[in-house]
């Protein structure tokens, strides 16, 4: 990918029509944002970086919400022009619902990988695999992982030989919402 972004970078500002290029984590895959219509803008591109075969471009214009194009570069696109990951251009965190089945653990089991994945209170605060990778609990079973620790969860939960799902998602960074803590001194009568 760096070797072929200043090539793009330099495509872009070669072109009135071209708003920005993205490039999937596919590798194989580029998405040209037109500020108007996209005619010859892939035959230009292919031409300026002798792409091979395999390579797949699409095309859609800046304003075109309704393209499934858009969310797939939302999720995993990369700006050439901004030099960022997509979802941070939007002000978006990559995540991932991880929901995990217990099942197959005996109560003795589970109670220990309790232990190991959210970690033990009391004296030792030993921390559990959550705090290391800042995922946290969103209900039975299910975690939220940052995208970029996904492959640490996931080989966790491999060793625990437990079945479980990934779901991506894309949680917007200023709606994020905060923890509610206790008051000092608790709740006070009649107040």
């Amino acid at each position: 990918m760096v070797l072929w972004q200043s090539e793009l970078t330099g495509f872009i500002a070669s072109r009135s029509d071209v708003s920005d290029i993205i490039i999937l984590e596919s590798g194989l895959q580029l998405l040209i944002i037109c500020k108007g219509s996209p005619a010859g803008i892939e035959k230009a591109l292919r031409k300026f970086l002798a792409l091979p075969p395999g390579w797949k471009v699409s095309l859609f214009e800046k304003d075109d919400l309704g393209n499934p194009a858009k969310l797939n570069a939302l999720m995993h696109g990369f700006s050439i022009r901004q030099n960022k990951d997509m979802s941070e251009i939007f002000g978006l965190e990559k995540k991932a619902i991880v929901s995990y089945d217990l099942s197959s653990l005996g109560h003795s089991k589970k109670t220990i990988f309790g232990y190991a994945l959210k970690g033990r209170g009391g004296k030792s605060k030993a921390e559990g695999m959550l705090q290391n990778i800042s995922g946290e609990t969103i209900g039975r079973n299910s975690v939220l992982v940052p995208n970029r620790h996904l492959a640490k969860i996931t080989e966790f939960l491999a060793f625990w030989d437990v079945k479980f799902t990934v779901k991506d998602v894309l949680i917007s960074k200023a709606n994020a919402v905060k923890k509610l803590e206790k008051p000092e001194g608790g709740v006070k009568n009649g107040a």
